[in-house]
């Protein structure tokens, strides 16, 4: 499993804003942490209200916390297989995996 880095860290919460920008959401934050719940990466979109960081950050300590996904009650984006090299699971397909059932 790579190492979870400055870079790697900024890529994921880059990347998350540019696809929620592509799927029509409103403006958001992403923000990813280390496995001890330290931010590493914390992004805004620029027409994201200003507590926007502080809510992002605030669910991801809650799903390293509960080992549930912020949305969904699914795994972790780590424990579905991001961080392993895999695609996360796709909503608009009706991938398994988005309704919280494990990897296969």
């Amino acid at each position: 499993m790579p190492t979870l880095d400055f870079e790697l860290a900024a890529q994921l919460a880059a990347t998350t804003l540019r696809h929620a920008h592509t799927l029509g959401m409103r403006p958001l934050a992403a923000a990813v942490l280390d496995s001890a719940g330290h931010p590493l990466a914390v992004l805004r979109d620029q027409q994201a209200s200003f507590l926007r960081p502080q809510i992002a950050t605030g669910k991801a300590r809650g799903c390293l916390g509960m080992g549930l996904g912020a949305r969904t009650g699914s795994p972790c984006p780590s424990d579905a297989g991001v961080l392993r090299g895999h695609q996360l699971p796709n909503r608009r397909r009706g991938d398994s995996r988005a309704r919280g059932h494990p990897d296969t």
